[in-house]
């Protein structure tokens, strides 16, 4: 992933390269917007983890809100990886399109130890550390667990790597919960043994008991807060697609999104619950949650320019 990609404009090609295709890719039959719109259902999943509510209360909220099943049992089902995966290729990505020219640094991102990134936020998580993941325990292990599994260690291994870039499509509490799970928990989903479940034969999973260590926190994160988080993300990303694809139609991502189950029917689909809430509404909200929790949720200029004239998407 990290080899010598040559010249500085094959260096940059390749940086913009991993850029665009980090905006989306193509999972199974699904389209590549579709599974953008997924991803970051996800991934606010984890943000939520990351500003202290319990795993258990997000995957209820995301069912009482009408979707299929909870946003954490879906990552544990392979995108934990791809998205750990993805998280690291972008930040390279960045780095090298920001400063034109390979660092020469070799990462070693081969996603089998704790990387030290500061990406420069505390998240509010009153850890008493800048994420740079060399703390080597659990902060004294006052959960009471019972099971080794359910230990909490991360492993302390600081290989000084700090990127200089944040992420454009993870929130930094999600990054800091993507990171603590891949590498300082090395829970990288069902697959390999358990991510944010545990996994028994023969038993239904049950969230992993060391998940508590993320709700320690400074700021509390209101249930509405939360739903709207999970309901608006997904409706942002879905009109920054419109925005930037002429080929794809609101009708046709209401459809796929309801049938992906990441939307409630209810709100007739990922474009029409705007429509539903009210577009004035739906932007007014939107910066609402914006000002509290960063600029994913700001508006897109397409929406933008509907709630401006009094028109729906």
């Amino acid at each position: 992933m990290h080899g010598d990609f040559g010249d500085d404009a094959t260096r940059q090609n390749n940086s913009r390269a991993r850029l665009a295709r980090n905006q989306g890719m193509q999972v199974g039959g699904q389209s590549k917007h579709v599974t953008r719109i997924h991803e970051s259902f996800m991934y606010e999943a984890m943000a939520l983890i990351g500003d202290g509510v319990p795993a258990a209360r997000v995957e209820a909220i995301a069912i009482e809100a009408g979707m299929l099943r909870g946003p954490l049992a879906a990552l544990d089902e392979g995108p934990l990886q791809h998205a750990d995966h993805a998280l690291h290729e972008e930040l390279e990505a960045l780095e090298n399109a920001a400063h034109g020219h390979d660092h020469g640094h070799d990462h070693g991102h081969d996603h089998g130890h704790d990387h030290a990134h500061d990406h420069g936020h505390d998240h509010g998580h009153d850890h008493g550390h800048d994420h740079g993941h060399d703390h080597g325990h659990d902060h004294g292990h006052d959960h009471g667990h019972d099971h080794a599994h359910d230990h909490a260690h991360d492993h302390g291994h600081d290989h000084g790597h700090k990127h200089k870039v944040e992420s454009r499509r993870f929130a930094p509490s999600a990054v800091y919960v993507l990171e603590k799970m891949s590498h300082g928990f090395k829970r990288t989903g069902r697959a390999s043994g358990g991510g944010f479940y545990h996994y028994e034969d023969g038993e239904p999973p049950e969230l992993w008991s060391g998940l508590k260590i993320f709700e320690r926190r400074t700021q509390k994160v209101s249930e509405q807060d939360a739903r709207d988080r999970l309901l608006y993300v997904q409706a942002l990303e879905a009109m920054r697609c419109l925005q930037e694809h002429n080929s794809i139609d609101a009708d046709s991502l209401n459809r796929e999104s309801i049938s992906q189950g990441d939307f409630p029917a209810s709100a007739g689909g990922v474009i029409g619950f705007i429509s539903q809430t009210g577009v004035a509404r739906f932007v007014e909200r939107s910066r609402e949650l914006a000002s509290l929790y960063g600029a994913r949720f700001e508006p897109c200029e397409l929406l933008l320019s509907h709630a401006k004239r009094g028109s729906t998407p």
